[in-house]
């Protein structure tokens, strides 16, 4: 017996057809991807295990091309120890068509580029971080190392050997010119901030001696009147400058006054971009092509000329 019945409301059009022992590894291939493997363990399968289905109630449902794309079946069962006869539903299977094969494949095939680039990506983030990480723990050693240097010459350093040193790295007394050109930006009500990866040790008796509004530098340990050599707290270092520098304009040009920012070093950019002014004074080449002005020769207070 065959039962044909064309099913016309979507296309492609679906027949179902009386099953044949030709499709029956199609159809267990399909029940297989529609139940997963634990599909014969199941309870209704148990039922019915070694048993044929009812006479003509086994079907098919053949897609355009010819192929299984769905199956039921029905079992004759009794309801219980001499229950009335009934019919057993089941296993009903339905196989996606082409269509929507396609568009499924075509959605994982996006998500999956989408996870190789979120891999490629956290791939970068990653040797960013350990970029840094061992940039950071240079740093660290340079820094430690330039501490327990201190501890040793230290009682030597007057505090009017405190700041700058010249481009042969010799120690000076200040910058020329640093007094006149902090009195200059006074005169104009002008706020200064020095940051310094050096010690509080020389930044506190230059913010003393020179009437600074605040400073930014290392603080090296001190444990019973003798440096240990050790730093305290977080390096200051090109971010931290930065954001010194970003605070200071917070506190007192949020409302559009002009911040200048003078360096030599390049752990100086950061901080010489968020200023309005930038001025590299006795600088590295890649200082001077960054910032708005350099001065090469003469003393600090030719900064002023630049607003003369």
């Amino acid at each position: 017996m065959e039962m044909s019945v064309e099913i016309v409301a979507h296309a492609p059009a679906f027949v179902m057809v009386a099953e044949t022992v030709a499709d029956v590894a199609a159809r267990e291939a399909l029940l297989d991807r529609a139940m997963g493997p634990m599909r014969r363990k199941k309870s209704s399968e148990k039922l019915r295990r070694g048993r044929r289905p009812s006479e003509g109630l086994a079907f098919v449902a053949r897609d355009a091309s010819g192929g299984v794309a769905g199956t039921v079946r029905l079992w004759d069962v009794r309801l219980g120890e001499g229950g009335s006869a009934a019919l057993l539903l089941g296993p009903l299977a339905v196989g996606l068509g082409g269509v929507a094969v396609r568009d499924t494949s075509r959605r994982l095939a996006r998500q999956a580029a989408v996870i190789e680039r979120l891999e490629t990506d956290r791939a970068r983030l990653l040797a960013q971080v350990r970029t840094r990480a061992d940039e950071l723990d240079v740093a660290t050693r340079m820094l430690a190392a330039r501490a327990q240097t201190m501890t040793s010459v230290i009682d030597a350093v007057t505090e009017q050997s405190i700041i700058g040193t010249d481009r042969d790295g010799v120690i000076r007394v200040w910058n020329p010119g640093a007094e006149r050109m902090l009195a200059g930006f006074r005169a104009v009500g002008a706020k200064t901030l020095l940051v310094s990866g050096g010690f509080t040790f020389f930044t506190e008796r230059l913010r003393e001696r020179l009437g600074l509004d605040a400073t930014a530098s290392n603080v090296l340990e001190i444990v019973d009147g003798t440096l240990t050599g050790r730093v305290l707290g977080d390096i200051v270092d090109a971010d931290a400058k930065a954001a010194a520098l970003r605070a200071m304009r917070a506190r007192h040009a949020a409302n559009g006054g002009l911040v200048v920012g003078i360096g030599d070093g390049a752990n100086d950019l950061p901080m010489l971009r968020l200023a309005d002014v930038s001025v590299a004074y006795r600088a590295k080449p890649v200082v001077r092509a960054q910032a708005t002005h350099a001065i090469d020769h003469g003393g600090l207070d030719a900064v002023l000329n630049l607003f003369n």
